[in-house]
């Protein structure tokens, strides 16, 4: 049988015997998150244990009022390092509004595609680990999403059109990555748009002089870089 199925197995089955206030699907994917990493030097994930609560008593983590997980900040302060891949099953947390697992430097692999299943995230920082494989299509169908932070990987190929459906979006920051292709107009487009930056990858388009205009009144930074113009409007 799968290890993944095993596991799953056994937290359910813990939790069925407990009467945590943590909801036990939320804490089935946390605990699966914590199964995918294999080194933790600084036992930031020490209090993700069955026997407690996740609203309550687990680093990083908080609930709303109906017990359901709603943000995810990466516990340690400066002190953070983990080695292990982001887990698919943190789809599951339906009423997630913020994922911030920015500069745990090691985080690996690709982000899964099912992240474009948490409708009600509204933050996603990823930036400074060692991310890989495309940026999800997904993403593009999270209508709440504002920040998308991925600087700082090794995340390759376009970035998608599917982007320009999340229209909430402020905030989007790909720089120093190893991003290919153009700018898809419709990214350009989002008239909330505030910070923007794609530099440090090896894009190919430019961007023409009534499009930086255009960038120029709904943004205060926009940074297209590497061989294409920086422009910055701070």
């Amino acid at each position: 049988m799968d290890s993944s199925i095993i596991f799953s197995l056994i937290v359910i089955s813990s939790l069925l015997v407990s009467s945590e206030a943590c909801h036990p699907v939320d804490k089935e994917a946390l605990l699966h998150f914590k199964h995918q990493i294999i080194f933790d030097p600084y036992n930031l994930l020490q209090s993700w244990t069955l026997s407690s609560d996740c609203c309550t008593d687990w680093d990083g983590v908080s609930c709303d009022y109906s017990k359901r997980v709603v943000n995810m900040s990466r516990p340690g302060g400066l002190h953070s390092y983990m080695t292990g891949n982001l887990s698919s099953f943190l789809a599951n947390l339906s009423n997630l509004q913020r994922l911030d697992f920015s500069n745990l430097k090691d985080l690996k692999g690709p982000i899964p595609p099912e992240f474009g299943n948490l409708q009600n995230l509204e933050t996603l920082v990823l930036s400074r680990n060692q991310l890989s494989g495309p940026i999800p299509k997904s993403l593009g169908k999270l209508t709440k999403l504002r920040v998308l932070e991925l600087q700082g990987n090794g995340l390759s190929g376009n970035i998608p059109v599917e982007l320009g459906d999340a229209k909430a979006l402020t905030t989007i920051l790909l720089s120093n990555n190893k991003l290919s292709g153009g700018i898809p107009e419709n990214v350009m487009n989002l008239k909330n748009l505030k910070d923007f930056d794609v530099s440090g990858n090896s894009l190919s388009d430019r961007v023409p002089p009534h499009k930086a205009i255009f960038l120029h009144l709904h943004s205060k930074i926009v940074a297209v870089g590497h061989h294409l113009p920086i422009v910055n409007f701070r």
